[in-house]
C-alpha cells in the first residue's frame, strides 16, 4: 500500500517555476546552499470547497516535476567533453524507479544524452566511461549499492542525487564504504534534491512510501516517526517544486 495524498492546487498567476537543489559536496568542498525561492501562500482545499470555475490550474505539478529532472539530468556534463560528449549513464533505486517513470518519457531522457538507465540492481554490462547520474532514497542499503558502483572505476564522474533532506553523517558513513574516500573518487558532487514524489496528474500526486499505514501503527515509535518524517519531506518537496510556501 503507499499513503495517497490527493491535493487541489490553487491559482497563481504570478507563478515562477523553481528547482531546488543543495549541495553538499562539490569538487571536494562541503558547502550548503540557500533555498532561493520566490514562495507563494498554498491553499489546499478539499473538493467541495471549490466554487464553479475556481479549481482551474494556471501550471501543471507534473510539468514542474518533468523539469526540474530535466535540470538535474542537465547538470551532469563530463570532465572530458570532447571525448564522451553529452553522453551518460542514469541509474536509479526502486522508488526513484516510480518517481522518474511518472516524471518523464525514456524518449525524453535521450533528448537530454542519457543513452542508458538501469535499475542499480540489475548487471552492469557494456557500459564506457560517460558520466554516471544515481538517483536514490537516502538508506544505508542503496548508499552501500552506490558505493560498490562507485568502486568499479567504470565511470568518468559520478553525480549523486538523494532525496533530500540528508544528514551529514550518512554521507560520512558513505564515504567510509568508499575504497579510495570522496576526494580521490570520480564522485563530482553530492546533492539534495527535492523532487521526490510520484506525479500522477496535473494536480495529483502520491508519496510512494510503501506499507506506510502498517510501519505506522504496527511498528516500534521509531519506525513510527521515520514514516512521519518521510510523509512530511514529501509534502515538502511537492512544496518546493511549486515554489510555494504552505
Amino acid at each position: 500500500h503507499h499513503l495517497l495524498v490527493v491535493c487541489w492546487l490553487a491559482t497563481l498567476p504570478t507563478f515562477q517555476p523553481l528547482s531546488v537543489i543543495r549541495n553538499q559536496y562539490h569538487n571536494g568542498q562541503c558547502r550548503v546552499l540557500s533555498l532561493k525561492t520566490k514562495c507563494r501562500s498554498l491553499a489546499i482545499r478539499g473538493g467541495a470547497d471549490f466554487e464553479e470555475g475556481d479549481a482551474n490550474l494556471t501550471y501543471s505539478l507534473h510539468e514542474l516535476q518533468k523539469r526540474s529532472v530535466e535540470h538535474v539530468i542537465s547538470r551532469v556534463i563530463a570532465n572530458n567533453i570532447s571525448h564522451f560528449g553529452p553522453w551518460k549513464h542514469l541509474f536509479f533505486d526502486s522508488h526513484w524507479r516510480d518517481v522518474l517513470t511518472m516524471a518523464i518519457r525514456p524518449s525524453e531522457l535521450q533528448y537530454h544524452g542519457v543513452w542508458s538507465y538501469q535499475d542499480l540492481d540489475m548487471p552492469r554490462d557494456d557500459l564506457d566511461g560517460s558520466p554516471a547520474a544515481i538517483f536514490i532514497n537516502s538508506d544505508m542499503t542503496n548508499m552501500s549499492k552506490v558505493a560498490e558502483l562507485v568502486n568499479e572505476d567504470r565511470f568518468e564522474s559520478v553525480f549523486i542525487f538523494a532525496s533530500g533532506p540528508t544528514s551529514d553523517e550518512l554521507w560520512e558513513t558513505f564515504s567510509k564504504c568508499l575504497k579510495r574516500g570522496i576526494d580521490e573518487s570520480p564522485i563530482k558532487s553530492i546533492s539534495d534534491v527535492h523532487f521526490d514524489f510520484i506525479s500522477l496528474d496535473h494536480n495529483f500526486f502520491e508519496l510512494g512510501i510503501r506499507n506506510f499505514y502498517s510501519k505506522m501503527f504496527a511498528a516500534e515509535p521509531s519506525e513510527a516517526d521515520r514514516m512521519q518524517r518521510r510523509a512530511a519531506d514529501g509534502l515538502f518537496n511537492v512544496m518546493t517544486t511549486c515554489a510555494l510556501l504552505p
